[in-house]
């Protein structure tokens, strides 16, 4: 497995392989699902360097329509 380097996001604590991951300097930790997890999921430690930019994107899509077969006006009451 590759390496990754990781420290614990301040006031978050999370464990890998039994041990605590630092808040203060990054860690070597193996590049495991679990850990994926803890970075793009929970958000609770952050990767070193330029992956870290790498792992989120940063949007850019464009802004969704109504739908088509979807009704423009409010319903019309069944009495009047």
């Amino acid at each position: 497995m590759a390496t990754i380097y990781v420290k614990a996001r301040p006031g978050r604590v999370a464990y890998n392989e039994g041990r605590k991951i630092s808040n203060d300097e990054f860690v070597p930790v193996s590049d495991t699902p679990y850990v994926r997890r803890l970075i793009n999921h929970w958000e609770d430690v952050e990767l070193q360097g330029e992956m870290a930019s790498r792992q989120r994107p940063t949007g850019g899509g464009r802004a969704t329509g109504p739908r088509p077969d979807s009704p423009t006006e409010s319903p019309k009451p069944a009495r009047e």
